[in-house]
């Protein structure tokens, strides 16, 4: 479960106080969330998923539209998990639950601190191009063993 701002429908411990609720706003501020470019892409990825194109997404929002993504993926019942990126943005990762729960056991708080092999495991899962992703990965391993060498 993510951030429930406060203001809308459900309060519960994991609330962060001081953030009032978009929704509040009039009608016209909700329209305006869902012409959003990165809400409209959000919503693409929503029927990738379901159509069965991708097991996994991650998507970045503005904080500020988070909890608009929160609650429609609450109210149609797929699984997520968010990663604050900065003040302004977060990764929101969503879809089949098992796909889910193995970037939550990861435990990264940051797509930096992934080591080589669950940043290429991570690709993988997300759809990314298996070439590429080797190459990523024998790229990110020697620079890894470069530093490690330099280290001792």
């Amino acid at each position: 479960m993510g951030i429930i701002y406060k203001g809308c429908c459900k309060k519960t411990e994991m609330e962060k106080p001081g953030r009032d609720c978009p929704m509040e706003n009039s009608v016209g501020d909700v329209f305006l969330i869902q012409r959003d470019g990165s809400i409209q892409i959000f919503h693409h990825h929503i029927y990738e998923y379901k159509k069965g194109v991708r097991n996994l997404i991650l998507h970045t929002l503005e904080s500020n539209l988070m909890f608009y993504a929160e609650r429609k993926l609450q109210r149609i019942g797929i699984s997520y998990h968010i990663h604050p990126v900065d003040e302004q943005k977060s990764n929101i990762f969503f879809g089949d639950s098992e796909c889910v729960e193995a970037v939550r056991n990861i435990g990264k708080k940051s797509l930096t601190e992934f080591s080589p092999e669950e940043d290429f495991i991570l690709g993988i899962m997300l759809g990314y191009d298996r070439l590429k992703q080797a190459k990523r990965y024998n790229e990110r391993k020697r620079s890894y063993i470069q530093e490690m060498e330099e280290t001792s």
